[in-house]
């Protein structure tokens, strides 16, 4: 299982990995910004490649994304740089702020790496909607919401059918960049087996009723040895990632 394998995109081999950003170069659209450019490759299925390139036409990293449907107003208090690549960055945001202002009167603090950073012109501090992808890399299915909380009755600390833990933010110092990890439980509302256009490889797409939120969740089809359905529980460790829709509607003050 791996974030690339999470929308269908499994590879095996550097030889390829090589020739899928060659042909994800090929097939994609070029979006230049101030330090370079972006490619972007949109699947059909809503799995999406972004390429990051140097001014120097150097190819010097890439993000897979998911086109979901969830859209979550997130106050947006830091911008995080990465250091792998200029065009890589990420925001610390807290969602459904009370004050579009006041980013920290929101439920809870989060991390969420942007494929598309430099794309995005925006203020902070700042309120605005935004579509947010867990791609899972360790998960638990529970067929019910009884199984899951039976399940927890020996553990030291339980967790709530609902939880969102930013285990990125946890433990880092001044120094180190927080990282777009989260720990999740949540209730599944929909679902759907995606073929990679691609690849020809099938993920599944969920939509997860988690705390306070409901995201995007992609996971490699082998995560379930008999597919998830309404109301299953699903807990993983996943990496966030997310856009921010500029042309949606603004929050209420």
């Amino acid at each position: 299982m791996s974030n690339l394998s999470d929308i269908g995109f499994s590879v095996q081999t550097q030889e390829e990995f090589t020739v899928l950003l060659e042909r994800a170069y090929e097939g994609g659209q070029k979006l230049e910004v101030a330090d370079g450019f972006y490619v972007r490759y949109a699947d059909l299925s809503g799995a999406e490649l972004w390429l990051q390139f140097d001014q120097n036409h150097e190819l010097i990293g890439m993000n897979p994304y998911f086109r979901g449907s969830s859209r979550i107003f997130v106050g947006l208090n830091e911008m995080i740089s990465r250091k792998q690549s200029l065009l890589d960055r990420g925001w610390i945001g807290w969602p459904n702020p009370s004050s579009p202002e006041d980013p920290e009167s929101g439920d809870f603090p989060l991390v969420f790496d942007a494929p598309d950073f430099l794309l995005s012109s925006v203020n902070t501090p700042g309120t605005y909607p935004v579509q947010l992808t867990a791609f899972s890399q360790d998960l638990t299915i529970f067929d019910t919401e009884e199984n899951f909380t039976a399940a927890q009755a020996s553990e030291e600390i339980p967790f709530a059918t609902k939880s969102f833990i930013p285990v990125g933010l946890i433990g880092r110092t001044a120094e180190e960049a927080p990282e777009a990890q989260v720990l999740l439980t949540g209730i599944v509302v929909d679902f759907e087996e995606r073929k990679n256009q691609f690849s020809g490889q099938i993920f599944y797409w969920i939509s997860l009723e988690t705390l306070n939120v409901t995201i995007d969740l992609v996971a490699d089809h082998s995560s379930f040895p008999s597919g998830p359905h309404t109301g299953s529980v699903i807990q993983c460790q996943a990496w966030l990632s997310g856009r921010i829709l500029l042309d949606a509607a603004p929050p209420l003050s």
